[in-house]
């Protein structure tokens, strides 16, 4: 109190100080750390089977196997932590890294960025944090840069989604880009042509059941096994049905006792899967993220 003016300089500053380190600081909503271990998403082409993801990802663990600063990790292929369902091309590994590493996680990161687009280039991948990714899944919004696109016109979506992808990839410190548009797998439709049909005497409903019996299966009974009962499910090999052509060759019996093949019948084609459909406030929308 005896020297107002050096307490009211030195208060001055001390604010100068701060305002000076205030505009230094990074203003995300959640700052990047050092976790000391981070999470790897990926998704494959829809359609693709567990068994095939499967394969796919022991090369990719072989790659952490091989990284010195890689601790342990785990793996979850066709399942999540986050609410929503998982598919069988989809999944996460969560890796854990050792304290005593001599790289950061980013620099980690960056060496398995690069190693896994170069050996398994079918997958897309991602590298969140740990906090970052448990957030993201919980808003609905997994990816730190989202440019979200609204319009109820598909080829519009379609065509636009791409270039803003192919623009945001020219910005320095962009990575993991990906355009927001996700097809189902392909469908294989079965068109039955009514007059055929009737001439030997089935319905669209009897041409159906018999195909879904044959690759789905129907339960003729059930065993019991200790406190279990287990049904007992007839159904066609799959490995007789593995290509189109087995498909359109497949018996049918007639209500007079005579057996056609289903292209007799019906068409039987493959189409080009469909868009999934993410709407926001109830607005049609495709998210590009990197």
């Amino acid at each position: 109190l005896r020297h107002q003016w050096v307490t009211f300089g030195l208060c001055l500053l001390l604010l100068s100080a701060g305002v000076g380190v205030y505009q230094r600081l990074d203003s995300e909503f959640l700052p990047p750390m050092d976790e000391g271990g981070f999470v790897i998403d990926y998704q494959g082409r829809p359609g693709t089977s567990l068994a095939e993801t499967d394969q796919m990802l022991v090369q990719a663990e072989k790659i952490l196997v091989a990284t010195p600063e890689v601790e342990s990790y785990s793996r979850r292929t066709g399942a999540r932590l986050a609410l929503a369902i998982a598919e069988p091309h989809t999944g996460d590994f969560l890796v854990k890294l050792k304290p005593d590493r001599k790289r950061s996680t980013e620099e980690v990161i960056s060496g398995l960025r690069s190693s896994f687009n170069k050996t398994v280039p079918g997958l897309q991948w991602e590298f969140p944090g740990i906090l970052g990714d448990l957030i993201g899944d919980l808003m609905w919004s997994p990816s730190p840069i989202e440019i979200k696109l609204f319009s109820t016109d598909l080829d519009f979506l379609k065509a636009q989604a791409p270039r803003i992808e192919k623009k945001i990839k020219s910005v320095r410190g962009v990575v993991d880009t990906f355009d927001g548009l996700v097809y189902t797998g392909n469908s294989v439709n079965l068109r039955v042509r009514p007059l055929e049909a009737r001439r030997f005497g089935l319905s669209t409903e009897d041409i159906a059941a018999s195909v879904n019996t044959a690759m789905l299966g129907q339960i003729a009974s059930s065993i019991l096994e200790g406190d279990r009962l287990i049904e007992i499910r007839v159904l066609v090999n799959p490995g007789n049905l593995a290509r189109l052509a087995d498909l359109k060759d497949l018996p049918i019996r007639t209500p007079s006792g005579a057996l056609i093949k289903v292209s007799q019948v019906a068409e039987v084609v493959e189409e080009q899967g469909q868009l999934e459909l993410r709407r926001e406030d109830m607005r049609q929308c495709v998210a590009v993220t990197a």
